[in-house]
């Protein structure tokens, strides 16, 4: 099975604003992003 490669953060954003996303503060929902991704991987590591 072929996996997609995952989107990075600014790609993230980027997607999030061409869908009419406002995003006022980056910084911000990138520290978001960020932390979300952190956990996903936790949570493949753990089989969860």
């Amino acid at each position: 099975m072929d996996l997609k490669k995952p989107y990075t953060i600014d790609e993230q954003i980027k997607k999030l604003k061409d869908h009419g996303v406002v995003i006022s503060d980056e910084a911000f929902a990138r520290n978001v992003l960020q932390k979300n991704s952190n956990l996903y991987c936790k949570c493949l590591k753990q089989g969860i």
